[in-house]
């Protein structure tokens, strides 16, 4: 009896791996835009794009793969070129698609958000976004759960205090326990907002580089309950492991390096946890860290290296 089950579950696991597709988009193949193959991709297929070429936004990814079996969507560099997606309000989306990995792409120019994430168990990898003149990646307050950024460069994004490069949300009630994390990554020379900021349940900030901040480096706050309205401080605890990141902060413009704890909206009960990360620029007088809880930090938070600069 045993071997049978698991004879039907390689079956099923195989079966569905092989009825997978491979689609291909440029401008010499059968599909030209991504938003021709969107709707029809199924669990386990695979979208190649041609690099060197230029395809229009508004994407939205509406069909989900599986946990086993997740659709991939990868650019094919063209003379050393990543494909370009360029324009509209969100430049990429993914509403509701669960497990997707997106790479090696080129994101420019969403007037709003250059990728919107509105989805479970995404991974964005090898990218670029840059120039989007609001939020650069963000993640819903709603819907959203766990996301993975690798090697993703971020640039030119933000606006004000309060659109960012890099917003992070997770729902603690559609997706409880989902993680954010963030490694090998660059973000640099915004025009507005926190290079990063995250309200997800966890995050995991492991070896960056993040600097050029408009008005801060980090804040790692709780769930904005203006954005959902099941949240609240004691529904779940929000925790955050920081290692091995460089955060480099220009003095000249927000006054503040980083910030655990609230923004004044969502608070957090849970632990933040810095090792063997540097954080540099800011002058004696300015805020290096502010921190809300003193209780938040934890016991790993003497491990940060703070250097102050001073005039």
């Amino acid at each position: 009896m045993k071997r049978l089950i698991v004879t039907l579950f390689i079956v099923a696991v195989c079966g569905s791996s092989a009825s997978a597709i491979t689609y291909q988009v440029g401008p010499s193949r059968t599909y030209h835009t991504l938003q021709d193959v969107a709707g029809l991709l199924n669990p386990g297929d695979l979208v190649e794009v041609d690099g060197n070429a230029t395809y229009p936004g508004n994407l939205i990814f509406t069909r989900p793969g599986t946990v086993v079996n997740k659709i991939t969507i990868r650019g094919l560099r063209v003379s050393g070129l990543r494909p370009i997606i360029s324009g509209g309000t969100n430049t990429v989306e993914f509403r509701l698609s669960d497990h997707y990995v997106f790479e090696g792409f080129d994101v420019t120019g969403g007037s709003f958000r250059g990728i919107y994430h509105h989805a479970h168990d995404i991974t964005i990898r090898d990218t670029v976004v840059h120039d989007c003149p609001a939020h650069g990646i963000l993640g819903a307050d709603t819907d959203s759960g766990s996301l993975t950024l690798e090697y993703v460069e971020i640039y030119h994004c933000g606006n004000g205090t309060g659109q960012h490069p890099l917003y992070m949300a997770t729902d603690e009630f559609a997706h409880p326990g989902s993680v954010f994390r963030m490694q090998y990554c660059y973000l640099h020379d915004q025009n507005g907002g926190n290079n990063i900021k995250s309200r997800a349940e966890r995050n995991e900030i492991y070896y960056n580089w993040v600097s050029g901040g408009f008005y801060g480096e980090i804040e790692l706050i709780g769930p904005d309950p203006h954005g959902n309205k099941k949240v609240n401080t004691d529904t779940a605890r929000e925790d955050s492991d920081v290692v091995g990141n460089v955060f480099q902060h220009i003095p000249t413009q927000g006054t503040r390096m980083a910030r655990v704890g609230s923004d004044g909206t969502g608070e957090t009960k849970g632990q933040d946890g810095a090792r063997n990360s540097h954080a540099m620029g800011c002058r004696a007088r300015e805020h290096g860290f502010q921190q809300l809880d003193p209780n938040r930090l934890g016991a790993r938070s003497h491990c940060l290296d703070r250097h102050n600069y001073r005039d």
